[in-house]
C-alpha cells in the first residue's frame, strides 16, 4: 500500500469520518460492496436505503420463542454509542441511530444453544408434536403401501 500523504494519486475524504483514502481504493471498495471506512469502520456513504431493506427483511422472520425477548449489547460503528437491542439473526440494529453497522459488545449467552453450540428447544411439546407429525406421515405411507399391494 502506498502512503496516502506522499501519493501522487488523488485522495477522497469521506464526509462521515474525514479519513483520507485513495480515490481509486475508495471506488474499488464500493464496487466490492465494502461500505465501511478501513480505519474507523464508519459507514462511508448514506446507508439509509440499506438499513430500511434490512428492517423489511427482519420483519419477514418471526423469531423462535427463546429469542423474542432476548436483548444483546451492541457497539455502533456509526454513532459510536453502546446500547441494548433485540437480538435478530438478520441484523443487530442500533437503537440510537438506526444503523446496522454494529457489533455485539456484550457476552450474553444465546438461549437455546447447548455446549456444542447446537440449537435445541427447551419446549418438550414441540418435540412431541414433531414426533407425532412424523408418526402420522409414516402411518399414511404404510397405509398407502398396504392399498397398493
Amino acid at each position: 500500500m502506498e502512503d496516502i500523504h506522499t501519493s501522487r494519486d488523488s485522495a477522497h475524504i469521506p464526509p462521515a469520518c474525514g479519513h483520507l483514502l485513495h480515490s481509486k481504493c475508495f471506488k474499488e471498495m464500493l464496487n466490492n460492496g465494502l461500505y465501511r471506512c478501513p480505519i474507523c469502520n464508519k459507514s462511508l456513504v448514506n446507508m439509509k436505503d440499506e438499513w430500511e431493506r434490512i428492517d423489511r427483511e427482519r420483519n419477514k422472520w418471526q423469531l423462535p420463542p427463546q429469542f423474542r425477548n432476548f436483548m444483546v449489547k451492541v457497539q455502533c460503528s456509526d454513532c459510536h454509542e453502546e446500547s441494548q437491542t433485540q437480538y435478530h439473526f438478520v441484523g443487530l440494529k442500533c437503537v440510537k441511530c438506526g444503523s446496522y453497522n454494529t457489533a455485539r459488545s456484550g457476552s450474553e449467552e444465546i438461549p437455546g444453544l447447548d455446549d456444542n453450540n447446537d440449537i435445541h428447544s427447551d419446549d418438550s411439546d414441540d418435540e412431541s408434536e414433531l414426533e407425532t407429525d412424523e408418526e402420522e406421515e409414516e402411518s399414511e405411507n404404510t397405509g398407502e403401501e398396504g392399498e397398493e399391494e
